[in-house]
This record gives structure tokens, C-alpha cells and sequence, in this order.
């Protein structure tokens, strides 16, 4: 026949340049051929013959750095979203999907921009009129990025993080509750009430000093 087929044992690494080579065998001394390609009479190649080739791009892009990172607190409220890829994104798959942020109000506005090399995608949040916005104080945010892919086509594993941004809001007692009267030496409980839900601590003084100190909230309220 005049046709020969490899058929790799294992599949072949993407974006990856094989070299393929015949081998004209070898002439042993007695004159002899052994190994590579020879006709019906016995005729070797005068030479190896090679080739090479690059495979295609299989291996999707990944997200390398995100910022603000998943689960980040006290993140300022004039930050914008950056994502950093693993490999250039292709322009033509960027979409207002592609990096979308929400918050207390729903999606936020803003402006994707793909910077360095197409490597990396900020997000600016801006307001009705295009100009740039702050994010919202103590608030909760979701950053997800989805649907992009590199120069092969290959698209990206959805991603999705979240982040708060900072408490400007100082705790508020609504109530105090302690005992009409105490026997001297008996301990008391003292109860302070509060509508919020994120006090870390609080401190009970009894004329000017600190007596106690209450790191367990019960419940919010």
C-alpha cells in the first residue's frame, strides 16, 4: 500500500508542537537493512523523513487572580473587579455577561475593558450618566464570570465569588436590662438589646469600670 496511519497509543497534549519522523532503518555490515520503510524489493529511504505539527488548543482559560478575592471584607467602596486570566481572552466572546456584578440594587453598571495583552478583565462601576460610581457601604456583592474563551474557543469554567464592602454604621443598644437589686457578691445578668446583626462585643461598665464583657450574642434584637 502506499498509504501508512499512526494511531497514538495515548491522545496528544493541545497546543502542543510533535515532531513525526519515518526512519530510513539502518545498514548493518553485511549490507544488510534493518528497520524502517523499504518496498517490495527491498529498497529502503535514502534519508529519514520529518515533519512536525502543532496540536490544537484544548485546555480552556482559567481565572489566576480575582480582586477583590472571594469572601473579602471592608473592601473600599471606590474599588473596581479585576480578573486575571491564564491565557489572552478572545475580544469577540466579552459580552455584559461575561463579568457581571450585583449588589443591594441589583446588576450594577459598568464598564468591562480588557487590558494587558487581553489577559486580564476590569470592571468599572459607573452611574446612569457613564461617569464612574462608588460601590454601596456595607453592602454585599457577587461577582460572576462566565462565557469567555481564548483564541481557540475553548470557554472558560463559570466563576463566581463574593465581597463586602465596609460597615460605616455604628452599633446602636436599643435596651438595657439589669436587676432592680443585688445582694453584694451574687452575680447578675445584664442584657443589651440591639437591632443589628453584626456586633462583635460588648463591654458593661458599673460605675465608670469595666465589670464584664459579652462576645455571644443570643440573636439579633
Amino acid at each position: 500500500g502506499q498509504t501508512l496511519t499512526l494511531t497514538p497509543l495515548r491522545p496528544l497534549p493541545g497546543a502542543t508542537q510533535h515532531v513525526l519522523t519515518v526512519s530510513a532503518g539502518e545498514v548493518g555490515p553485511t549490507g544488510s537493512l534493518s528497520g524502517g520503510i523499504v518496498d517490495l524489493v527491498g529498497r529502503g529511504l535514502l534519508a529519514d523523513v520529518t515533519a512536525t505539527f502543532v496540536t490544537r488548543d484544548t485546555v480552556p482559560p482559567r481565572v489566576t487572580l480575582l480582586s477583590p478575592a472571594a469572601g473579602a471584607v471592608n473592601v473600599p467602596v471606590d474599588s473596581l473587579v479585576r480578573v486575571t486570566f491564564s491565557e489572552p481572552i478572545a475580544p469577540s466572546t466579552l459580552t455584559a455577561a461575561s463579568l457581571e456584578v450585583s449588589g443591594p440594587e441589583g446588576v450594577v453598571r459598568g464598564v468591562r475593558s480588557l487590558i494587558l495583552g487581553n489577559t486580564a478583565l476590569v470592571f468599572t462601576p459607573t452611574d446612569a450618566a457613564g461617569q464612574r460610581a462608588l460601590l454601596t457601604p456595607e453592602a454585599s456583592y457577587r461577582v460572576q464570570v462566565s462565557g469567555l474563551a481564548d483564541l481557540a474557543g475553548n470557554v472558560i469554567t463559570p466563576v463566581v465569588a463574593t465581597f463586602r464592602t465596609p460597615d460605616s454604621k455604628a452599633p446602636t443598644v436599643t435596651s438595657l436590662v439589669a436587676p432592680a437589686e443585688v445582694k453584694a457578691g451574687e452575680s447578675v445578668l445584664l442584657v443589651a438589646r440591639t437591632p443589628d446583626a453584626d456586633v462583635a462585643f460588648v463591654d458593661f461598665f458599673v460605675d465608670g469600670a469595666k465589670a464584664a464583657s459579652s462576645l455571644t450574642a443570643s440573636a439579633p434584637g
